[in-house]
């Protein structure tokens, strides 16, 4: 049963309004009270001892996770008869799938953008020990807020993996579309999170939802190809998407940062518009999450400042001045009451003196 609007869960968060409900629960918007910030809930409704022993084992890993394109995982809890329960940090903006349903151009740039951001979070999440697999990419579950930062969300359907295990049956739940053929029941992995978001990004650049991975499997169904929805596409770009959502595991990519140096190789301007952000924006020691923040907008170019430069330059210029101005006097090229004042004595007997020498006048 959802948890009604104006309620207070768990003693701490108050429930402001739903975000979206399905068979297994619903995410709502909430209000921490103890901190006064707004926060996702994320609720599911499977309650078995094993489920509730598996969300405790995998909410315990998720709060440990810290990525810019991941939102934290700040709070867990088990509501006994009612649901499990995740609370993550409230992400402003809208997602991917508003942006394909308002038939948003979405260009090649942005694509990959988006494409590279989100496989940052998957290298961040396939590396941990052990492993976390996301489970439900799909372009409602990616967000890009109003300063361009893009978040891979909801973590609700993800597990990690535990070798001779077979998936929990609060893992159990999958997206037709976007979920590869080996999630129906033969079991996921990272390689798994690699057709998801190929899927999606299939979905932003045609508008379309590609056929069921199970289907194609089967052989009852084969992919549109992407430029037959939009042959505006490079070809470059459809052989990485379409190759990221083979049938076969071993036809994907080996690992999500392949994916997305293969993203970056068949895109220049997006490779371009990283590599400034990493050079302005990123420490020289992090080579992470640098397309996070520039979607929606073009990447500064670097700027430089070399003060240092430029107070040698003028000195050089004055002492150059300088050393023409005792060439001329020497020479008697200037009169010497242009180089005088009334209360100075003349500029030649001056400069002669500090020389030491004779003045030729």
């Amino acid at each position: 049963m959802s948890v009604a609007v104006g309620a207070l869960l768990h003693n701490r968060y108050r429930i402001e309004n739903i975000i979206a409900r399905g068979g297994m629960g619903a995410i709502y918007r909430a209000v921490d009270e103890s901190l006064g910030v707004a926060v996702a809930v994320k609720e599911n409704l499977f309650g078995s001892q094993e489920s509730t022993r598996q969300f405790r084992r995998e909410a315990t890993i998720l709060a440990s996770l810290r990525h810019p394109n991941l939102p934290r995982v700040t709070d867990h809890f088990v509501i006994e008869g009612q649901g499990q329960y995740l609370v993550m940090d409230f992400i402003e903006g809208e997602d991917l799938l508003t942006r394909i349903d308002r038939r948003d151009r979405i260009t090649e740039e942005d694509i990959v953008l988006i494409g590279s951001a989100v496989c940052d979070a998957l290298t961040y999440l396939h590396s941990r020990t052990p492993p976390v697999i996301h489970r439900d990419i799909k372009p409602g579950n990616i967000k890009i807020t109003p300063a361009g930062q893009i978040y891979l969300v909801d973590f609700g359907l993800a597990k990690t993996i535990d070798p001779g295990q077979a998936t929990t049956i609060g893992a159990q739940a999958l997206t037709p579309g976007y979920a590869p053929p080996e999630q129906y029941g033969q079991g996921t992995e990272p390689r798994s999170d690699l057709y998801a978001l190929g899927a999606t990004l299939y979905a932003a650049l045609t508008h379309t939802i590609p056929e069921d991975a199970l289907a194609r499997a089967m052989g009852s169904a084969q992919l549109t190809p992407i430029l037959k929805l939009n042959p505006r596409v490079s070809t470059a770009l459809t052989a990485v998407i379409e190759k990221a959502m083979s049938v076969q595991m071993d036809d994907r990519y080996p690992s999500a940062d392949a994916f997305k140096q293969a993203l970056l190789s068949a895109n220049t301007a997006a490779r371009q518009r990283i590599l400034q952000t990493s050079e302005t924006v990123m420490p020289a020691s992090s080579n992470q999450a640098v397309v996070g923040s520039i979607i929606g907008a073009a990447a500064k170019p670097k700027q430089r400042s070399f003060p240092w430069l430029l107070a040698a330059f003028g000195g050089l210029l004055a002492v150059g001045l300088c050393l023409a101005l005792v060439f001329f006097v020497l020479r008697g090229q200037l009169p010497s009451a242009a180089l005088s004042t009334p209360s100075q004595p003349a500029p030649t007997a001056a400069l002669a003196a500090a020389a030491d020498t004779p003045s030729p006048t």
